[in-house]
């Protein structure tokens, strides 16, 4: 979304020379991307809500405020990122629907034993048995 509400383009810069901080160092202190602090402070693009929270909780700040000064309505609940539950349906319907090959199973066989790797020390804490090539 394009239109910023010049104050928080204007906090958000102030904030991050207070800082002492370039753009690379701000963004890993927000968990976001150079592009991102770039986009916000210099083009104008509106950060979604989440991410507006997630600003807020990470310089302490007051929500409500930051919510406001980047002109987003305050009073209801941010609408949130779509997450795995709502994105596997689509990707499972392609191959229902036979719009992927069959050899696309294999590749989705691998990333999910890539993603299995990659995150097994939490999985391993909520009582999932994983092994060292990710598959269970």
């Amino acid at each position: 979304m394009v239109g910023t509400e010049p104050a928080f383009a204007e906090w958000l810069t102030e904030e991050r020379l207070r800082r002492g901080m370039g753009p690379t160092a701000f963004a890993r202190l927000l968990g976001v991307s150079h592009q991102s602090v770039i986009n916000w402070t210099e083009r104008g693009v509106q950060p979604r809500e989440d991410q507006v929270i997630r600003v807020a909780q990470k310089l302490a700040v007051e929500t409500v405020w930051l919510l406001q000064i980047a002109g987003h309505p305050v009073g209801q609940p941010p609408v949130p990122k779509p997450g795995p539950a709502a994105v596997a349906p689509r990707g499972l319907a392609l191959f229902e629907r036979g719009e992927l090959p069959d050899e696309a199973w294999a590749e989705l066989e691998d990333f999910a034993a890539y993603i299995r790797f990659k995150y097994r020390d939490r999985l391993k804490e909520r009582g999932e048995r994983v092994g060292e090539d990710g598959k269970s």
